[in-house]
């Protein structure tokens, strides 16, 4: 907005009313790319007939916040394993989780607007304009039981959790007329 001062006598800045999401204001510049200069409502002297002064904005820094659970072996936030981070608004994060033997992801969570996306062990989103805490539950791995039968009997019986093999039972004792081929 325009402000009329009488040429070489102390005014003060009008208040800045601009916003800017994601950034913060600083002061004022005399050029488009300058660095700040003016103070927000600070007692200024002109000393030219017209002046223009720019807005100098900052970019926001918010911090993202992770613990590794039980049942992980590590959770990384931009490959970093120290929680919180400093991130700039705007900025890409991406979250990896890596669960132990036992376990698989079960939910992954974000507070402050953050929206996550990506599935298995990756989860990113775009840094908003507030704090972010990731909440992240692990569960256990599905188990199955596996049954060995020979001839309509239950000859072994295993639980194999998910992602893992069943061990070979002993070969059935033979059956007159019949060969064991596995």
């Amino acid at each position: 907005t325009d402000q009329t001062i009488d040429y070489n006598t102390a005014t003060a800045l009008k208040a800045n009313t601009f916003e800017r999401t994601g950034y913060t204001f600083l002061g004022w510049a005399t050029s488009a790319s300058g660095t700040q200069v003016y103070d927000d409502e600070e007692e200024v002297t002109l000393t030219k007939k017209v002046t223009t002064l720019y807005a100098v904005w900052e970019k926001n820094s918010w911090k993202v916040w992770f613990t590794t659970p039980s049942g992980a072996t590590s959770v990384t936030a931009n490959g970093e394993t120290t929680s919180p981070l400093s991130i700039e608004f705007g900025e890409t994060v991406t979250i990896v989780i890596t669960p132990d033997a036992e376990h698989v992801i079960g939910t992954v969570t974000a507070t402050g607007g953050a929206s996550l996306s990506g599935e298995d062990g990756t989860r990113t989103f775009t840094m908003p304009d507030a704090d972010v805490a990731i909440s992240i539950t692990m569960a256990d791995k599905p188990t199955y039981t596996i049954n060995f039968i020979n001839m309509g009997e239950t000859i072994s019986s295993q639980q194999v959790m998910e992602g893992q093999a069943a061990e070979k039972p002993a070969n059935p004792t033979a059956c007159e007329g019949y060969s064991f081929v596995g």
